[in-house]
Protein backbone atom coordinates (compact mmCIF):
# COMPACT_ATOMS: atom_id res chain seq x y z
CA UNK A 1 0.00 0.00 0.00
CA UNK A 2 2.78 2.77 1.26
CA UNK A 3 6.18 2.73 -1.20
CA UNK A 4 7.85 6.06 0.57
CA UNK A 5 7.02 7.52 3.91
CA UNK A 6 8.11 10.63 4.77
CA UNK A 7 8.91 11.96 8.65
CA UNK A 8 9.19 15.49 10.40
CA UNK A 9 11.13 15.40 13.38
CA UNK A 10 11.72 18.06 15.53
CA UNK A 11 12.98 16.66 18.38
CA UNK A 12 9.51 16.69 20.35
CA UNK A 13 7.57 13.86 21.82
CA UNK A 14 5.31 13.64 18.80
CA UNK A 15 7.32 14.14 16.21
CA UNK A 16 9.20 10.80 18.03
CA UNK A 17 6.14 8.96 18.63
CA UNK A 18 4.78 9.78 14.61
CA UNK A 19 9.04 8.34 13.99
CA UNK A 20 8.20 5.03 15.64
CA UNK A 21 4.94 4.44 14.26
CA UNK A 22 6.29 5.36 10.67
CA UNK A 23 9.42 2.71 11.57
CA UNK A 24 6.91 0.13 11.84
CA UNK A 25 4.78 0.74 8.99
CA UNK A 26 7.62 1.00 6.78
CA UNK A 27 9.10 -2.52 8.18
CA UNK A 28 4.98 -3.73 7.77
CA UNK A 29 4.49 -2.54 3.86
CA UNK A 30 8.51 -3.27 3.04
CA UNK A 31 8.52 1.06 2.46
CA UNK A 32 11.19 3.57 2.35
CA UNK A 33 11.36 5.99 5.12
CA UNK A 34 12.06 9.62 4.37
CA UNK A 35 13.39 11.87 7.72
CA UNK A 36 13.28 15.39 7.29
CA UNK A 37 13.52 18.30 9.53
CA UNK A 38 13.33 22.43 9.13
CA UNK A 39 15.07 25.26 10.67
CA UNK A 40 13.37 27.55 12.25
CA UNK A 41 14.31 31.32 11.78
CA UNK A 42 14.36 32.84 14.87
CA UNK A 43 12.53 36.15 15.75
CA UNK A 44 13.89 39.24 14.26
CA UNK A 45 14.20 40.57 17.47
CA UNK A 46 16.48 37.96 18.74
CA UNK A 47 18.98 39.11 16.74
CA UNK A 48 17.76 43.18 16.10
CA UNK A 49 20.85 45.23 16.35
CA UNK A 50 23.69 42.40 16.63
CA UNK A 51 26.56 42.78 14.40
CA UNK A 52 26.87 40.50 11.18
CA UNK A 53 29.12 37.82 13.51
CA UNK A 54 26.54 37.18 15.62
CA UNK A 55 23.53 37.06 13.49
CA UNK A 56 25.56 34.21 11.98
CA UNK A 57 25.97 32.39 15.39
CA UNK A 58 22.52 33.02 15.91
CA UNK A 59 21.87 31.07 12.26
CA UNK A 60 24.47 28.40 12.97
CA UNK A 61 22.83 26.92 16.17
CA UNK A 62 19.55 26.55 14.63
CA UNK A 63 21.59 24.65 12.11
CA UNK A 64 23.20 22.27 14.42
CA UNK A 65 19.76 21.83 16.56
CA UNK A 66 18.30 21.16 13.37
CA UNK A 67 21.16 18.43 12.32
CA UNK A 68 21.28 16.93 15.99
CA UNK A 69 17.40 16.24 15.84
CA UNK A 70 18.09 14.73 12.23
CA UNK A 71 20.81 12.56 13.33
CA UNK A 72 19.29 11.36 16.28
CA UNK A 73 16.01 10.41 14.16
CA UNK A 74 18.33 8.64 12.14
CA UNK A 75 19.92 6.55 14.22
CA UNK A 76 16.70 5.99 15.73
CA UNK A 77 15.66 3.76 12.56
CA UNK A 78 17.00 0.05 11.89
CA UNK A 79 18.98 -0.44 8.74
CA UNK A 80 17.63 -2.75 6.53
CA UNK A 81 19.26 -3.61 3.35
CA UNK A 82 17.67 -6.90 1.25
CA UNK A 83 20.08 -5.88 -1.51
CA UNK A 84 23.87 -7.42 -1.65
CA UNK A 85 25.64 -4.11 -2.30
CA UNK A 86 24.47 -2.55 1.09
Amino acid sequence: MFHNILVAVDGSPHADKALADAIDLADSEHAKLTLFTAIVRPPTFAYLGASGEAVTTIFQQAEAEADSFLRRARDTVPITCPSPLC
